[in-house]
């Protein structure tokens, strides 16, 4: 009898230590299974990362280099300014040169000598002057 009550005893708790078991592996499993997701995810979270930051250099780049060229620019557009205007000084000299010439060799050079002449205003500063004008109006 005793023997037999032992013997039932054992075999309800191995069938409690193997249902408990089972259940630890079931759980274990399920662990397992969350782990490698989220292993996953932070893989992809490192990818994404490394992406990201490889994107933000190349714009950081970019960005440094339309920085030069807009210093650039600006700096042909003042060159480009002070040419067009050492140029209407050419110009005007040219003119000056010339009428002195040509009233230096004309007859009644004295007569001429003693007028004045005036110089109009360049292409450009016609336009700077009506948009003025234009801009006034508004």
């Amino acid at each position: 009898r005793e023997a037999r009550r032992l013997l039932e005893e054992g075999g309800g708790r191995v069938s409690r230590l193997e249902a408990q078991v089972e259940e630890l592996t079931a759980a274990r499993r399920a662990d397992e299974k969350k782990i490698s997701l989220l292993s996953q995810k932070l893989k992809k979270a490192w990818e994404e990362k490394d992406f990201l930051q490889q994107v933000n250099g190349q714009v950081t780049a970019n960005q440094e280099d339309l920085k030069q060229r807009l210093k650039l620019a600006g700096s042909e557009s003042d060159k480009d300014e002070r040419i067009r205007d050492l140029e209407e000084q050419v110009r005007d000299l040219m003119v000056f040169l010339e009428a002195r010439d040509k009233i230096e060799s004309a007859s009644g050079a004295e007569e001429l000598r003693e007028g004045s002449v005036e110089v109009g205003e360049s292409g450009r500063a016609m336009k700077l002057r009506s948009l003025r004008e234009k801009t006034r109006r508004r």
